[in-house]
C-alpha cells in the first residue's frame, strides 16, 4: 500500500502581484517557483534516506519496483505537485517540513493545500480523480487566516500595505517595507539572473526592475500587463491517461517537459524579436528604451511556469507582443506523446494601464481578458463542431480608475444607446458545459483569433488590414494615391460618434465619404455594423497602442 499526495499552492496571484514594485513581483514569482523545485526537495531530503526528486531527468516510475525508495516526485509545475510515498507517515512528515519551510520563506503570506490517498497503484486515472476531488474539498475547507495588520503605533509598508518591519532607501528617500516584501526582494537579489536565459545575450541587454523603465514618454506612461494561458491542458492529459501507473506517469512527465519547452521558446522568440526591432531607428524613437549599464528591454517577464506566462511591457507594444507570442507558439506547437501528435494553443489577455495603476487589479483584468478569449474560442469551436480552439487574444485599455468586472465595464461602455443587444454566442446542448455562452457587445468585435479561427470572421489579419487602411496611404506605381488614409483627428471623431448612436456614426461616415475618406473593407463588406456589431471600434481604440515591430531585414544597424 502506497500513499499518493497532491499539493496546490493557494493565493499565488495575490502573493505575486500584491505590489507595484517589479523587484517584489519577480521575487515573489521566484519564491513560488522554488516551492516545489527547492523547498519541497529540502523537506524530502530531511525526511527520507532514499528518494527520487529530479523527475525531469527520468521517465520511468520506480517506487513500486524499489521498496527502499521512500518518496518519488511524479511531477511538479504551475503551482501543483504530485508525489507518491511508501506510507502515509512519510507523506505527513514531508508536508509538515514543507509547511514550515514555506512559512519561514514567506512570513506566512503564501500557503498550500494537500490531499492524500492510500492506493495499491492499480488504476492511475481513478486514483488521480479521487485525489483531485479531495484536494478541492480540502482547499474549500481551509481556514484562511489573515496576517496581523497594523495597529495605531505601526507604520504601513509602502508597497503592499502590510505592517512595515524594514527600512530601505530608494531614490534618496527612506522607504518602509513589510517582511513579505523583504523576502521577495531578497529572493530576486539571490537569483537576479533568473530570466536571463530569455535574453539574446546578457552582455548587451537586461530586463528593467522598475515599471518606469519600460520606455514610456512623459504623458504616455502606459504599461501592458499580458497574461497567456494554454488551452485544454487538463483535457489533453486526461485523454492520454490510462489505468497503468507506469505508462501514465511517463506520459505526464513527458507532456509537462514538452509544454514547458514550447512556451519557453515562444517567450524567448518574443524577446529576440523585440531586441531586433530596437535596432530600427524609427521604432527606437517611438519606444525610447532606457540605457543603464546595458540596454533595458521594454519588457519584464514576471511568471513563466509551464503554460502560464505573464509579462509586463511598454503599453504601445503589449498587444503586438502578445500576438507574436501566440504566432510563435502556433508555429512551434507540435508535441509528440505516446507516438501521437498534439497541437498546443493558448489565449492571451492584454490589460493596458497607467504605470502606477494598482498592479494586482491590472493582472486580474488581464486574467479576465484571457478567460474571455478562451470562452469565445471554446464556444465557437463547439458551435462549429471542431476540436481545435485556436489562439485568441482580447484586450482592454483603462483610461480611468476601474473597480468593476470586465463584463460590467463592457455592458456600460460598449453598448450603443438605442441599438439592439448583440445576440449571445451559445452552445446550450453541451452536457459538459450547459452554460457555455459568450456575451457580445455593439462596439466590440474582439476577442480576435490570431491563428486557427474556426469560422473565418474573427481573423487577426483582418484587424491589421483595417489598421493599415486607416493609417497609411496606398499609391500606385506612378505615385498617385489610390487609397486615402484617415488623419488622427478624423479617426478620433469617428470613435466619439460611434459611442453616441448608430445614426450619428452613420451620418459621420457619409460626411467622410463625401471627402473621399472611405471605410475600409472588412470580411468582404464596408458596412459599419453587421448584426448590431462592428469590427472597426477595436481598431480605433488601438490607434495609440499598436506599434508594429519592424521586419528584421528593415532594421538599421544598432547605434
Amino acid at each position: 500500500m502506497k500513499t499518493i499526495a497532491m499539493y496546490d499552492i493557494t493565493g499565488i496571484q495575490e502573493f505575486i502581484f500584491a505590489s507595484n514594485k517589479v523587484k517584489e513581483n519577480v521575487g515573489a514569482s521566484l519564491i513560488v517557483q522554488k516551492v516545489f523545485e527547492e523547498y519541497l526537495n529540502k523537506a524530502i531530503k530531511e525526511s527520507c534516506t532514499k528518494y527520487l526528486t529530479d523527475w525531469n531527468d527520468y521517465s520511468d516510475f520506480q517506487i513500486c519496483s524499489d521498496p527502499e525508495i521512500q518518496t518519488e516526485v511524479i511531477y511538479t509545475g504551475g503551482g501543483n505537485a504530485m508525489l507518491i510515498y511508501q506510507n502515509r507517515e512519510t507523506a505527513i512528515n514531508v508536508t509538515k517540513r514543507l509547511s514550515f519551510e514555506l512559512s519561514e520563506k514567506t512570513g506566512g503570506t503564501l500557503k498550500f493545500a494537500a490531499a492524500y490517498l492510500d492506493t495499491e497503484c492499480e488504476n492511475f486515472l481513478k486514483d488521480r480523480e479521487k485525489l483531485t476531488i479531495q484536494l478541492k474539498i480540502n482547499k474549500y475547507e481551509m481556514i484562511h487566516t489573515s496576517l496581523l495588520l497594523g495597529i495605531g503605533i505601526t507604520r504601513e509598508g509602502n508597497t503592499d500595505g502590510l505592517p512595515a518591519m524594514f527600512e530601505t532607501e530608494e531614490d534618496n528617500t527612506k522607504k518602509y517595507i513589510s517582511e513579505s516584501a523583504d523576502f521577495k526582494r531578497k529572493a530576486l537579489e539571490n537569483e537576479s539572473g533568473y530570466f536571463d536565459d530569455l535574453l539574446p545575450n546578457a552582455t548587451d541587454y537586461e530586463f528593467p526592475l522598475e515599471f518606469d523603465d519600460l520606455g514610456q514618454k512623459v504623458g504616455e506612461n502606459y504599461i501592458a500587463v499580458v497574461h497567456i494561458d494554454g488551452n485544454n491542458m487538463g483535457k489533453m492529459l486526461d485523454d492520454f491517461g490510462t489505468s497503468d501507473y507506469q505508462r501514465s506517469v511517463k506520459t505526464m512527465r513527458d507532456f509537462s517537459k514538452q509544454v514547458d519547452e514550447k512556451y519557453h521558446l515562444a517567450m524567448k522568440l518574443v524577446v529576440q524579436k523585440l531586441a531586433d526591432a530596437l535596432k530600427d531607428e524609427k521604432f527606437r524613437k517611438k519606444i525610447k528604451p532606457v540605457f543603464s549599464r546595458k540596454l533595458l528591454l521594454p519588457i519584464r517577464p514576471i511568471v513563466r511556469s509551464g503554460d502560464d506566462v505573464t509579462f509586463v511591457c511598454n503599453g504601445k507594444i503589449g498587444i503586438i507582443l502578445a500576438k507574436e507570442f501566440l504566432t510563435d507558439l502556433h508555429k512551434n506547437s507540435e508535441i509528440h506523446i505516446n507516438g501521437k501528435k498534439i497541437q498546443l494553443s493558448a489565449c492571451a489577455g492584454v490589460a493596458i494601464v497607467k504605470s502606477h495603476f494598482p498592479f494586482y487589479r491590472a493582472y486580474q483584468l488581464a486574467e479576465e481578458l484571457c478567460n474571455s478569449a478562451k470562452m469565445k474560442g471554446k464556444t465557437l469551436a463547439k458551435i462549429n463542431g471542431v476540436e481545435e480552439i485556436g489562439n485568441w487574444l482580447d484586450f482592454h485599455i483603462v483610461q480611468t480608475g476601474i473597480t468593476n468586472s470586465l463584463n460590467e465595464i463592457r455592458d456600460k461602455f460598449y453598448q450603443v444607446p438605442g441599438m439592439k443587444q448583440v445576440k449571445e454566442l451559445t452552445y446550450p446542448d453541451d452536457t459538459e458545459h450547459p452554460e457555455m455562452r459568450y456575451q457580445q457587445y455593439n462596439l466590440l468585435w474582439r476577442p480576435w483569433c490570431v491563428t486557427g479561427d474556426v469560422n473565418g470572421d474573427c481573423q487577426w489579419k483582418e484587424l491589421e488590414k483595417i489598421y493599415e487602411k486607416f493609417t497609411k496611404d496606398e499609391k500606385d506605381d506612378d505615385g498617385n494615391i489610390i487609397w486615402k488614409s484617415w488623419n488622427r483627428s478624423r479617426l478620433k471623431k469617428l470613435e466619439s460618434e460611434m459611442t453616441k448612436s448608430s445614426n450619428d456614426a452613420q451620418a459621420y461616415i457619409r460626411e467622410c465619404k463625401s471627402r473621399d475618406f472611405k471605410l475600409p473593407e472588412c470580411f468582404g463588406s464596408s458596412d459599419l455594423y453587421r448584426d448590431e456589431q462592428t469590427p472597426y471600434f477595436d481598431v480605433l481604440e488601438l490607434l495609440d497602442f499598436y506599434e508594429q515591430l519592424p521586419k528584421a531585414e528593415d532594421a538599421s544597424h544598432e547605434n
